[in-house]
């Protein structure tokens, strides 16, 4: 059976994609700009929105065929191999003591980074850990019932995060495969015949705003859970469901933005579609093109004030790792290869 098509998931993966590079500009080296307020809230926002956002897409466009084999050597040339060679270049960059990077590594911390935690690109292999289990998922949904057990699973995962071992990014893989799963279910309930609605855009507005505003106040949420239980359990059940509620809230937003917005621009179409098909080698050149733009920005033209920091590292940002990609890396097999491009 062919794959059925979604044009507004390659846009919505553009956005997440531009709302990363945007998180990535607000700089903590070498100014820290979220000792700034509003940077700060900007900080925190675009972090509960830009991650469960991917998350949610790869699970709605998750398939597996039945042959585990050639779905498992897919994963790895198109996330494992590029995990591991932009990882291993990030780890020997950070061994060097140098002025373009935050925090320098000694040998025995670059090796535990690399292979136990993930270092800088920890998505890359949460992902990776998810897709490796993904196809149990699958045929669980197919089970009378499945749905409820798959998501009471990932719901549990996702609470219990903190009891699970951050070795291989498994703790980061709990987290987020609470996304990955209901975009999985998404992706049932649209091919039963679910419409896409944009209906309930508003009361999803004021409840992530609601909850964002809860989430940067959370006091209340340990003092409750102290007053009913006498210790933080409740208060800390209570800040991870207002973090998913308002993440998910935030990304449905986000979803009927795309919707409503499509059609209306060609150009801003093509943009954010050329983003979403290229959002991979994006976020693996970023942190690249950070360094030379925060530089330029920051030590060369001596720029203070942070929105133009921001603006300016994103604009340039985007622009860097879009030339890269469709200029260099797509043209050539070994950099399709290395950045996780069909060859």
């Amino acid at each position: 059976m062919a794959k059925k098509y979604y044009p507004e998931l390659d846009k919505l993966r553009g956005v997440a994609i531009l709302m990363v590079l945007l998180y990535h500009s607000i700089l903590v080296y070498p100014v820290d700009l979220t000792q700034n307020l509003w940077c700060k809230y900007l900080h925190s926002f675009l972090w509960m929105a830009e991650m469960p956002l991917f998350f949610l897409i790869s699970g709605f466009c998750f398939q597996y065929r039945g042959q585990y084999g050639t779905y498992l050597s897919g994963k790895i040339q198109r996330i494992l191999v590029p995990h591991l060679v932009f990882g291993a270049a990030d780890t020997l960059i950070r061994l060097m003591s140098n002025p373009l990077v935050h925090r320098t590594v000694d040998w025995h911390g670059a090796l535990k980074e690399f292979f136990l935690d993930g270092a800088n690109d920890w998505f890359l292999l949460s992902l990776f850990t998810i897709f490796l289990i993904a196809p149990l998922g699958a045929k669980l949904l197919q089970q009378k019932g499945g749905t409820a057990i798959l998501f009471a699973l990932a719901l549990l995962l996702f609470l219990g995060y903190r009891y699970v071992p951050a070795v291989f990014s498994f703790r980061n893989s709990s987290t987020f495969s609470l996304y990955f799963v209901i975009g999985m279910i998404l992706r049932k309930k649209r091919e039963q015949g679910l419409p896409a609605r944009i209906g309930f855009m508003l009361p999803a507005f004021v409840a992530g705003a609601v909850g964002f505003y809860l989430f940067m106040h959370q006091h209340w949420m340990v003092y409750l859970g102290a007053k009913i239980v006498a210790d933080v359990t409740v208060g800390y059940v209570l800040r991870l469901l207002l973090e998913l509620v308002t993440s998910l809230s935030i990304c449905y937003v986000l979803y009927c933005l795309v919707i409503w917005f499509q059609g209306r621009s060609r150009i801003v179409d093509d943009f954010f579609v050329i983003c979403g098909k290229y959002s991979l080698q994006m976020y693996l050149l970023d942190g690249y093109a950070l360094v030379v733009t925060r530089m330029l920005l920051i030590r060369v033209m001596r720029v203070e004030a942070p929105l133009l920091i921001i603006l300016g590292n994103f604009a340039a940002d985007t622009a860097i790792v879009l030339a890269v990609t469709y200029w260099i890396i797509r043209r050539f097999k070994l950099t399709r290869v290395l950045c996780g491009l069909k060859s």
